[in-house]
C-alpha cells in the first residue's frame, strides 16, 4: 500500500511541476494584436491586414444570443458544464480517431479553441501540445468567466480572407450588419467559417456539405448560401516577413528596446503602445525591395542544379540608420513568411577579415606593408592537431602586400596576421564593432580568422558601420584596398564581376563546404548584404560567389547607384595619409600609385624580388627569409 502511495504521490507531484511549467511558459507569451497598415518610404501601402484579437465584440454577447447558442451548440454543447477539459469529448475524440485510423478532429472544448488561437496558432498539432492546451484550459477557467472566454473566443477565430474575430467577419461579410439583424442562413455562414475559413473552388463542396450539417443539427431550414459570392475586402501582405519583423519591433519598442523599430520606421505614432492598430510609413523601398526580390529569384533559378535554394539581402543605411531593404529569403510572399535568413546564424567566410586588417594597420602598418604568404602549421591546443590553413587557389603567394592579401581574401597570410596581432585582441575588436560572439577567443582559436564565427546577416551589415567613418586615416585604407580592382586581380582577375560604376569597397565569403556564400559592400548611403545556400545547412555543390551571392549583390549595387541610392560621393584622404606614387623596382621605372601614412617607410621592390624584413609584419623564419629572398 505503502508503494502505491508513493508512486501516485510522484505522478501528482510530476504533474504539478509540469503543470506549473506550461503555465509559467504560456503566460509568458504574447498574442499580436492589431490591425497593421504598413507604408514604404513614398507611401504605398504593402501591408493592411487584421491580426488576432483586435477586432473585439462591441456589444453584450446577449443581444442575439442565438448566435451564441449556437455556436456553443456547434462547437463544445457542454461549454456551460465543463471545466476547460472535457473527458466525454476526450473519449468520444479518441473512439472517432481509433475507428477511422487516422486523425479526423481532435475534440477540444471551446476553451482549448481559445487557447490554441491565443497561443498556438501556428504551431503544428501534437499530442504533447494538447496537453497543454487541456492545462492552461483548466486553469483559464478557474482565473476567468465562462463570459469572458466565450467573447475572447469569438474575438480570436480566424474566419478567413485574413480577418480574425466575429466583428470583423459580419463586418467584412455582411456589410456591417447589427448582430441581431443576421438571418439563420448569415448565422450558417459564419459558423461554417469557423470550420472552414479559407472557401474556394477546392473546398466549396465540402463546406456546403458542413454547412447543411449543422441546419440539421440547429433544426434551421437552409436556403441558398451566399459563401462562394461572399464579397471580399482587399488585404494585402506582400512581404510576411517585414510583418512579422515590425510586430516583433513594436512589441520591442513598448516594452524593452526602442532601437529596431526606429531602424524601420520614418515616424513612430505616440499612441502606438496604446493603440490596438498600428498604421507606420517604413524606410523599406517597394521598387528596391521588388527587384532584389526578381534578383533573387533569377539567380537561384540559373543555378538550382547545384543543390541551393536560399538566399537573403539586408541593405541598410548607416548615413540614416535605417533598413532600405530586407528580403529574408527566396519565397518572400509565402503564406507562413518562409524562414528569416537575415536574422540565422551561419558560418561568416572571409568577410570579417577587414576588420583584422584594420588592427594591423593601426599598428602604423602601411597598406604597402608586406605579410608572408606560406605553409604554415599553427597549434591547436588539442594533442596531435595542428591547423595549416591554405588559400582558395591552393599555393602560396610568398612575400605580399598586405593590400592584395586583403583584396585577394588569402587565408595563409590572414592567419599570419592574426597570429601577430593576437587572437585575444582580435577577439575583442570584433565585439568593439558590435559583432555578437556567442563562444571565446579560446573556442574560435585561428579559425576566428577565416570565419568560422557563426553570425547573422542582419549583424555582419550592422557591424561593416563601423568601416563607414573614413575620417579614420586606416578606415580610409581599407576602404580603398576594398575598392580597387588592382588588390584583387590575382584571387578575382582586373575585370571581375566584383568592379561597379563607382568604386564600391565589397568583401567575399564561403564557408566551409560551400554551405554559406557571402558578399558585403559598404557606403554611407547604403551597406548591402548578401547571403546564399540553404536554410538546412546542406552544401551546395560549387556555388561560391562568382554564381552566388555576386551576381545578386552586383545588379542590386548598379540598381541602386543608377537611381541615386548610392551616390558617387568620394571622400579625400584624411590628415596623415597621402595619395603618392611608389617605386615597384630598384630603378623605380615602375611606379604604383597608392596611400601611404609614411611615404619614405616601404622599400622592398618587389619587379626584382628584393624584400626588407622591416617592411614584414609578423615573424619570419630564417628558412623562409632564404626561400624568399627576405633581407
Amino acid at each position: 500500500m505503502k508503494k502505491i502511495v508513493l508512486f501516485l504521490g510522484i505522478i501528482f507531484v510530476f504533474c504539478g511541476i509540469y503543470t506549473t511549467s506550461v503555465i509559467q511558459s504560456i503566460s509568458h507569451t504574447t498574442a499580436d494584436y492589431g490591425h497593421i497598415i504598413l507604408r514604404d518610404s513614398r507611401g504605398t501601402i504593402i501591408a493592411n491586414k487584421w491580426l488576432p484579437g483586435w477586432y473585439m465584440i462591441p456589444y453584450s454577447l446577449t443581444q442575439s444570443g442565438r448566435l451564441f447558442e449556437a455556436i456553443v451548440a456547434i462547437e463544445d454543447r457542454r461549454f456551460y458544464e465543463h471545466s476547460g477539459f472535457d473527458w466525454r469529448a476526450k473519449i468520444a475524440w479518441i473512439r472517432e480517431n481509433l475507428q477511422a485510423g487516422k486523425v479526423v478532429r481532435w475534440g477540444s472544448t471551446l476553451t482549448e479553441q481559445y487557447i490554441k488561437n491565443l497561443f498556438f496558432r501556428w504551431k503544428e498539432r501534437t499530442i504533447k501540445q494538447k496537453v497543454d492546451e487541456a492545462i492552461w484550459a483548466v486553469y483559464t477557467e478557474l482565473t476567468h468567466s465562462k463570459e469572458s472566454i466565450l467573447r475572447g473566443y469569438l474575438d480570436n477565430i480566424y474566419f478567413g480572407n485574413n480577418t480574425y474575430g466575429l466583428s470583423a467577419a459580419i463586418d467584412l461579410y455582411f456589410d456591417g450588419k447589427r448582430i441581431e439583424d443576421l438571418t439563420e442562413d448569415d448565422m450558417l455562414d459564419i459558423i461554417t467559417r469557423i470550420h472552414t475559413p479559407n472557401i474556394d473552388e477546392t473546398n466549396i463542396r465540402e463546406a456546403l456539405l458542413y454547412r447543411e450539417d449543422v441546419a440539421k443539427k440547429l433544426g434551421w431550414k437552409t436556403a441558398n448560401s451566399g459563401l462562394w459570392e461572399s464579397k471580399r475586402r482587399e488585404t494585402i501582405d506582400l512581404f510576411p516577413l517585414i510583418t512579422e519583423r515590425i510586430i516583433w519591433a513594436k512589441k520591442s519598442y513598448c516594452l524593452w528596446d526602442k532601437t529596431e523599430l526606429e531602424k524601420w520606421a520614418y515616424k513612430i505614432p505616440s499612441d502606438i503602445c496604446t493603440s490596438p492598430s498600428l498604421d507606420i510609413t517604413l524606410s523599406i523601398s517597394l521598387d528596391l525591395q521588388r527587384y532584389t526580390t526578381d534578383i533573387i529569384q533569377k539567380t537561384l533559378s540559373q543555378i538550382e542544379q547545384e543543390n541551393v535554394t536560399g538566399a537573403a539581402v539586408y541593405i541598410y543605411s548607416p548615413k540614416n540608420n535605417k533598413i532600405l531593404a530586407y528580403v529574408g529569403n527566396r519565397w518572400v510572399s509565402s503564406i507562413d513568411g518562409s524562414i528569416d535568413m537575415i536574422t540565422r546564424r551561419r558560418s561568416v567566410g572571409s568577410v570579417l577579415k577587414p576588420f583584422i586588417y584594420l588592427l594591423a594597420l593601426r599598428e602604423w602598418r602601411e597598406i604597402d606593408s608586406y605579410i608572408l604568404d606560406d605553409t604554415r602549421t599553427y597549434p591547436t591546443g588539442v594533442d596531435g592537431k595542428v591547423f595549416v590553413p591554405q588559400n582558395y587557389n591552393p599555393r602560396p603567394y610568398g612575400p605580399i602586400r598586405l593590400r592584395e592579401a586583403l583584396g585577394n581574401s588569402l587565408n595563409s597570410s590572414t592567419v599570419r596576421l592574426s597570429e601577430h596581432i593576437w587572437i585575444g585582441r582580435i577577439y575583442d575588436f570584433f565585439r568593439e564593432v558590435w559583432l555578437s560572439l556567442d563562444h571565446d577567443a579560446g573556442y574560435y582559436g585561428y579559425g576566428i580568422s577565416l570565419g568560422t564565427v557563426e553570425l547573422s546577416l542582419k549583424n555582419i551589415v550592422e557591424s561593416y558601420t563601423y568601416l563607414t567613418n573614413t575620417a579614420d586615416p586606416n578606415i580610409f585604407l581599407i576602404e580603398k584596398i576594398l575598392s580597387d580592382p588592382k588588390n584583387r586581380a590575382r584571387t578575382f582577375g582586373i575585370s571581375s564581376i566584383l568592379n561597379s560604376s563607382i568604386d564600391l569597397p565589397v568583401k567575399t565569403g564561403t564557408s566551409t563546404d560551400f554551405r554559406d556564400n557571402w558578399a558585403v559592400s559598404y557606403h554611407r548611403d547604403a551597406i548591402i548584404g548578401v547571403w546564399v545556400g540553404n536554410t538546412d545547412g546542406s552544401s551546395m555543390e560549387d556555388v561560391s560567389w562568382v554564381s552566388g551571392a555576386w551576381p545578386i549583390w552586383h545588379q542590386i549595387a548598379e540598381y541602386m547607384i543608377s537611381r541615386w541610392l548610392i551616390q558617387n560621393t568620394r571622400s579625400p584622404p584624411p590628415e596623415w595619409v597621402t595619395d603618392t606614387l611608389i617605386c615597384l623596382d630598384t630603378r623605380c621605372l615602375q611606379k604604383e600609385q597608392t596611400y601611404l601614412k609614411n611615404p619614405e617607410d616601404i622599400r622592398s621592390r618587389p619587379k626584382d624580388n628584393i624584400y626588407y624584413e622591416s617592411d614584414f609584419v609578423g615573424n619570419i623564419s630564417t628558412e623562409e627569409k632564404e626561400k624568399w629572398n627576405i633581407q
